[in-house]
């Protein structure tokens, strides 16, 4: 799944370790071994109390979950400080230990350098996990065919478990080694441009491809860091050439070998319960035909005479809410019949309102020929993003 608690598993713990060091001022090993073990108790406890309830609901209501579960931890972590008497969270965690080296005109300290050493070390422990332990193979096998590991008697929900442990504790490594790098802000923990960095390199890598996957995620933050400190830096810049980036790395990267076979094999990830239409049989009956006749009847008749009983502040109101009705439209024909997760469907509405709203206040356009090029904008915009998306 996409696990948008991803960032903030994590920082639960980092929190727990950094306020321990920075409040209390304990050891800068103690506080991790401590955070260390906060998150696998947490990953635990999420996966058996929230994660575990979803195991058989579709992966887009799962993904939607993770949102709400972000938004626990983002308050469980901003509780932390205050529960240990310590808000201060803007300076660094102290040095591990006594070192440093120097690349003109930037000084790496012992936090860098401990970074430098965790992260590499983590990449290569985890996929020697995944590839030569049994638990590991396990874990893969189950995750293309849980239906079929369940016949063979593997506990995958047990898997399950060890999946969000894995997870958290990453997380926690991550956030913990970011406060000594960085600092370790509470309440927001990554950016929604950190989040499609780290999406567009696993999306480059297949989500399997480890060493791609490190490759992409590297290159597209030396790209994004580069730019950040020129003379002439600009956030939209970044974002437009990452977008570009990730753009051709799509239609570079090939698409695995096989045959549709091997495709469908793969039948285990579901985005969204299949609603089935009305049999063809049934179409015709007098029943299912009036049926619509009246259902479109009332319908028609309630919008019709919104103006008799509504104020103009609640007809514009009533505006808005059809016209979110028509991006609400757009998701169900993207996501409930293409089966395509979109994250950006509000970018296709920013690009037909800048469009419109352009040619209406500054060209001085009719509305009618004005919604008609706006469109074709935005159905331009999303062909550029649709087709390498189509090809994964």
């Amino acid at each position: 799944i996409v696990n948008f608690a991803q960032g903030d598993l994590g920082a639960v713990a980092a929190a727990l370790g950094v306020v321990l060091v920075v409040a209390w001022t304990w050891s800068y090993w103690f506080g991790l071994l401590v955070g260390l073990a906060a998150s696998i108790l947490l990953g635990v406890l999420v996966e058996s109390l929230i994660i575990r309830r979803f195991f058989t609901a579709p992966r887009l209501m799962l993904t939607v979950a993770t949102i709400g579960i972000s938004q626990v931890l983002a308050g469980a972590a901003l509780f932390l400080p205050r529960a240990f008497g310590d808000t201060s969270f803007g300076n660094r965690l102290p040095q591990p230990f006594d070192a440093e080296f120097r690349i003109d005109p930037v000084t790496f300290n012992a936090n860098d350098i401990f970074t430098m050493i965790v992260v590499p070390v983590c990449l290569i422990l985890l996929a020697l996990f995944l590839q030569r332990s049994k638990i590991g193979v396990a874990i893969v096998g189950s995750a293309e065919r849980a239906d079929r590991a369940f016949t063979l008697g593997i506990p995958v929900k047990r898997l399950h478990t060890v999946v969000w442990v894995v997870a958290s504790v990453l997380a926690f490594l991550a956030m913990f080694l970011r406060a000594g790098a960085v600092g370790l802000p509470i309440g927001e923990v990554l950016g929604p441009l950190f989040l499609v960095q780290a999406l567009a390199a696993a999306v480059l890598g297949r989500f399997e491809r480890f060493a791609t996957i490190g490759a992409a995620a590297i290159g597209l933050g030396i790209v994004d860091q580069a730019m950040t400190f020129q003379d002439w830096a600009r956030p939209a810049y970044n974002e437009a050439v990452l977008f570009a980036i990730v753009l051709v790395g799509l239609l570079v990267v090939r698409r695995p070998r096989g045959s549709r076979v091997d495709s469908d094999a793969s039948a285990t990830w579901e985005a969204t319960r299949e609603i089935r239409p009305v049999p063809r049989e049934m179409r015709g009956l007098p029943e299912v035909v009036w049926g619509r006749v009246l259902l479109w009847a009332i319908l028609g008749g309630f919008v019709l005479s919104l103006p008799l009983w509504l104020s103009t502040s609640r007809i514009n109101l009533a505006t808005i809410i059809v016209i979110f009705g028509i991006v609400a439209a757009s998701l169900v024909v993207l996501t409930g019949w293409a089966g395509q997760v979109s994250l950006g469907q509000m970018a296709f509405v920013g690009v037909g309102s800048a469009v419109g709203g352009a040619l209406t206040d500054v060209r001085s356009w009719d509305m009618a020929p004005a919604m008609l090029v706006a469109g074709t904008v935005g159905a331009l915009a999303a062909v550029v993003v649709g087709y390498p998306a189509l090809r994964r």
